[in-house]
This record gives structure tokens, C-alpha cells and sequence, in this order.
């Protein structure tokens, strides 16, 4: 059974169906910058590549709307900033859209 599922595996990237798998870093943090940060962290369930890639995208998007309560959104936003990579850079215009929305919804 666990042969079979290999060479499954092995046929669906030679075939070129999973080209996710060889895109750069910098290309799948382009992508990433489209997602909401919330959407982004979910994606880590889909790949072990990506168990902790959203840590180090540099556009944050945080959807207040997506949170019922600002307390929920204060948290999660607190959250992915502690856990992000030391080294990665936030892309500063995002980081002021963000706190502005968050502080009128406030």
C-alpha cells in the first residue's frame, strides 16, 4: 500500500501536476501577499513546506471583518507577530492600512 501511494505521488510531480511544490520562495510569498493573514496561516495545513512559510511573508493583511469580536483580532494580530521569523521584514504601507482599519472598526 505504501508503495503504491509513492509511486502515485512520484507520478503526479513528474507529470507536472504539483508545480507548487518547486516555486521559489519569493514567488510564493508573492502569491501569499494576496491572501489575508488569516488565510495565509491556514495554508500551513495543506504542506510541510508551508507549516511555517506564512511566518515569513512580508505582506500582513489583517481582515478585522473576519473576526467577530476586536478582542479575537487583537489576539491573532499579536499572535503572528510573535511567532513571525525575527529576520523577515513587514512591508511598512500594509502595517498602517492595517492598524488604521482596525482602529476605526475599534
Amino acid at each position: 500500500m505504501e508503495e503504491r501511494t509513492a509511486k502515485k505521488r512520484n507520478k503526479l510531480t513528474s507529470e507536472g501536476i504539483d508545480k507548487l511544490r518547486d516555486l521559489p520562495d519569493d514567488l510564493l510569498h508573492y502569491i501569499f501577499s494576496f491572501l489575508d493573514t488569516k488565510n495565509a496561516v491556514l495554508t500551513s495545513a495543506l504542506s510541510k513546506r508551508w507549516r511555517f512559510f506564512w511566518n515569513s511573508v512580508p505582506h500582513l493583511n489583517f481582515d478585522r471583518e473576519s473576526f467577530d469580536e476586536f478582542t479575537s483580532f487583537k489576539n491573532f494580530v499579536l499572535t503572528v507577530l510573535q511567532q513571525r521569523q525575527h529576520d523577515s521584514k513587514i512591508c511598512r504601507e500594509n502595517w498602517e492600512k492595517v492598524l488604521w482599519r482596525a482602529m476605526a472598526k475599534e
